[in-house]
């Protein structure tokens, strides 16, 4: 049976990858109705609630420091879960954990073969889990869906690849700039410090590797990146288009619609509203 599910087709994966992100946001939607009634101070109000979230956030900066990819597995598993008992619902817990095991051996192998960096997927965390207790429930539920684009993103890029590249010494440059990038986009990402603090090389060096293997500058692929997340959130969502516009990295909401229209021929509110 394990075995069965190791080798599970992509398409199959997905469709429980997108089905864990809708029980989880529930599970933060149901909470959010919750924390409405007491929207001072959520952390003392909910402290008990928050505790399994705080443990796991420790045990996984723990495991990272440790390059302990089991603790970091096991870490993992727990803030999810503890994601889902907000919700305070034992039945959508049961589901729950059901679509978590499906998925474990998967999430296993992905783990070792495409995020050698375990920093990059900890920051991730730390952003959703930031969100969740300071009461933005919004942005915590965008950053389960653009977290699980990440992942598919790093398994294309690891697909690429042949041999696959599993130790940050076996990674090319651009390889360790991408992996930071499918994480960090929201953020300001400037190419010479990319260069000296992720990729350990210099900025025309990571430059010319944009160009050779990914055939577009480095600001290019950052910008495409950021517009494909937009297109997930304006589709999948309820935020509105500055909100879109921040979520990807854009401070500029003028920019961001100039820089959509352009590359989808049609603007951000028109695509929100008609999908």
């Amino acid at each position: 049976m394990d075995e069965q599910k190791a080798n599970r087709t992509r398409s199959e994966v997905t469709k429980v990858s997108k089905l864990r992100v809708v029980l989880e946001s529930f599970a933060i939607d149901s909470f959010a109705r919750e924390a409405s009634k007491s929207p001072d101070n959520l952390e003392q109000t909910f402290a008990s609630q928050f505790a399994q979230l705080s443990d796991s956030m420790l045990m996984m900066k723990s495991a990272v420091a440790g390059s302990d990819r089991s603790a970091f597995i096991k870490a993992d598993y727990l803030l999810h879960q503890g994601l889902v008992k907000l919700a305070d619902c034992p039945s959508l817990l049961s589901v729950w954990e059901t679509v978590w095991q499906e998925l474990a051996p998967f999430q296993s192998r992905t783990l070792q073969d495409c995020w050698p960096d375990l920093n990059f997927i900890y920051d991730e965390h730390d952003f959703l889990i930031n969100s969740l207790v300071s009461g933005d429930f919004t942005t915590a539920k965008a950053r389960l869906l653009l977290h699980l684009d990440a992942v598919w993103l790093q398994i294309r890029q690891g697909e690429s690849e042949a041999p696959v590249r599993t130790r940050p010494e076996q990674q090319r440059p651009i390889d360790r700039a991408i992996a930071y990038i499918s994480v960090h986009y929201s953020q300001k990402i400037i190419l010479a410090d990319l260069a000296k603090n992720v990729a350990f090389c210099s900025a025309g060096t990571l430059s010319r590797q944009f160009r050779t293997f990914e055939g577009m500058s480095f600001q290019q692929y950052l910008q495409n990146l950021r517009l494909e997340k937009a297109v997930e959130l304006l589709s999948q969502t309820n935020l509105s288009v500055n909100a879109v516009s921040k979520q990807v990295g854009y401070s500029d909401p003028s920019r961001f619609a100039h820089h959509f229209t352009r590359k989808f021929d049609v603007g951000p509110s028109y695509y929100s509203q008609a999908t």
